[in-house]
């Protein structure tokens, strides 16, 4: 039997290689197929290779095929192309609804006997699943008998499955996803030399931890309405180290004059969440809108680090989805209460509904610990 995993972003990475190493379902010899569209992708895919973890590790730069590129990964004479073509797999493991490289794999998979599909949590969240569009009569892949990954799924893999629900599916079959093992020092030094991990004490002196999101580089926020929150906490407690992590897409540092920015943060989120678990370092208290960085320590490794969860103060600041659905609803704010109520200790997470008692739980909360763990 062989596997292959596809990995488009660092945490699905971290991901395939605790499935990989730790789990029996997956324990088969797998190659990895890497779509390098993060940063130091190549780096990561050397240090992968030479860990043996994976019998090859392929890095698929598709970037250069603008047109019809599943087709052309299926039918075309290009290398990625016979690459797939020459490999046989029994199962395919991928993070995302669909995507090129996972259509290619699966067109030539799918009739190998006993192959199955497996789809899992692209990151750590409590985010809408929606199912892609199925293909127009006219559409080429159609035509041609492609088939779409998503409607073929074998096992969904999600760490908490009650918060996950898949549209368009009859009684999909899912799985719980384990939490990574904080205390599995085999697993840590292998992820910490894969991102070449060191250790960051701007977050070990770090009171508040600041989670920028994308809104504002997606032209989505209003009237720069988290930049002003943060500023007015920033005002408030000057006497404590507040550090800001900038999204990684941002383009426009709004917090260079006055915030202290956290530096090499091309490294997995979670790596600094196992690492300062496994070490038991303390960790500053997080302050974000919607990011799935504010529940991936709960979900990816079931820890539960001091969190303040902005998103009923930014129903009317953040513009709406292209199809006029409300990116911020009452729903995701449910979704957040619920999650709450599974915490063994569910004042570690804070849901502030009303701005003006903002600064008094975040003073509460620096009075209560300097670094709540």
């Amino acid at each position: 039997m062989k596997n292959c995993f596809v990995c488009c972003t660092p945490v699905q990475i971290m991901r395939a290689v605790y499935m990989r190493y730790a789990m029996k379902e997956f324990d088969q010899e797998s190659d990895l197929y890497i779509n390098p569209t993060f940063y130091n992708a190549h780096k990561i895919a050397e240090n992968l290779e030479k860990t043996g973890l994976f019998a090859h590790v392929y890095l698929f730069d598709i970037s250069t095929m603008h047109r019809a590129v599943s087709l052309r990964l299926i039918y075309g004479n290009n290398r990625w192309a016979k690459i797939i073509r020459n490999n046989s797999y029994d199962k395919l493991i991928a993070f995302n609804l669909e995507g090129e490289i996972i259509t290619a794999l699966y067109h030539r998979n799918r009739q190998n006997r006993d192959f199955e599909y497996h789809c899992a949590e692209d990151a750590p969240g409590l985010y809408p699943m929606y199912a892609p569009a199925v293909y127009e009569r006219t559409n080429l892949n159609r035509i041609l008998g492609v088939e779409q990954p998503f409607y073929g799924v074998h096992t969904w893999w999600f760490s908490q499955p009650d918060f996950m629900e898949i549209p368009d599916l009859d009684n999909p079959h899912k799985q719980i996803l384990p939490p990574v093992n904080v205390n599995d020092r085999g697993y840590i030094e292998l992820v910490n030399r894969v991102f070449e991990y060191q250790r960051n004490f701007q977050l070990e002196k770090a009171d508040i931890l600041i989670m920028e999101e994308s809104f504002y580089t997606d032209n989505r926020m209003i009237d720069n309405f988290d930049f002003k929150l943060y500023q007015n906490i920033q005002n408030e407690f000057k006497d404590k180290n507040i550090l800001v992590k900038l999204h990684p897409r941002t383009k426009e540092n709004r917090f260079k004059d006055g915030f202290e920015i956290m530096e090499n943060t091309w490294v997995p989120w979670e790596m600094h969440l196992l690492n300062s678990a496994n070490n038991n370092n303390s960790f500053p208290i997080q302050l974000g809108i919607i990011c799935s960085t504010l529940v991936s320590d709960k979900f990816m490794f079931d820890l539960e680090n001091q969190k303040v969860i902005l998103a009923p103060l930014f129903y009317d600041y953040i513009k709406c989805r292209s199809d006029g659905n409300p990116i911020i609803e009452p729903l995701l704010i449910h979704k957040y209460e619920t999650l709450k109520s599974t915490y063994k200790d569910p004042e570690k997470i804070v849901i502030i509904y009303d701005k003006l008692k903002l600064l008094e739980n975040v003073r509460s909360l620096l009075s209560y610990s300097k670094r709540a763990m």
